[in-house]
C-alpha cells in the first residue's frame, strides 16, 4: 500500500472513530488548519471537522468511511515547513 493509500485509509478511518479518539487521529493525517468542503459545511480546523464528523456520525449510525468513496485530497504547502511533512490539506475535488 502506498503512503497516499494509507494517508487516505487513516483519514477515511477518521469518520468512524471512537469521539474520543477523532481528534487525535485527525492530527495524525490532517495539519490543524485543515479545509474541508461539502455541499452542506465548510470548516477550517481539526476541531471544527471533529465536531462535524460527530455530527455525521450521530446523524448516519455506521455510515463514516463508507461516505468518503469519491472524496480525494490534495497536498498543499505548508507554512509551518517540514515538520508537516507527510500531512495533507483535505478538500473536496472541484
Amino acid at each position: 500500500m502506498s503512503d497516499t493509500q494509507r494517508l487516505w485509509n487513516d483519514y477515511a478511518a477518521c469518520w468512524s472513530a471512537e469521539p474520543a479518539d477523532r481528534l487525535a487521529a485527525l492530527g495524525a493525517v490532517a495539519v490543524d488548519e485543515v479545509a474541508y468542503r461539502d455541499p452542506g459545511t465548510e470548516v477550517g480546523s481539526l476541531t471544527e471537522l471533529a465536531a462535524y464528523m460527530a455530527g455525521f456520525a450521530q446523524a448516519f449510525p455506521g455510515h463514516g468511511s463508507a461516505s468518503t468513496r469519491c472524496w480525494s485530497t490534495t497536498t498543499a504547502p505548508s507554512p509551518a515547513g517540514p515538520s508537516s511533512a507527510g500531512r495533507t490539506r483535505l478538500r473536496r475535488p472541484a
